[in-house]
């Protein structure tokens, strides 16, 4: 979806997180193709306790996704 709308000349805007370097690689990609630029914009916590705890919460809420029936 975000290539097709580069690709109309739009812009867009992603907010996620983009730990891999794959997922770094797929924007990387669609942007080349569609003659965009591309800037990742990375933040931190200076609080690493408070990054831990979300992270954990974040890890948490992944793993019971993973075990929800349908």
């Amino acid at each position: 979806m975000a290539e097709l709308t580069l690709r109309l000349g739009h812009c867009v805007v992603v907010d996620g997180v983009n730990d891999s370097e794959g997922a770094r690689q797929t924007w990387r990609t669609a942007a080349v193709a569609t003659e965009a630029v591309l800037d990742f914009v990375y933040l931190t916590m200076a609080d690493s306790r408070e990054h831990e705890r979300r992270l954990s919460r974040r890890r948490l809420r992944h793993s019971s996704e993973g075990s929800a029936r349908v």
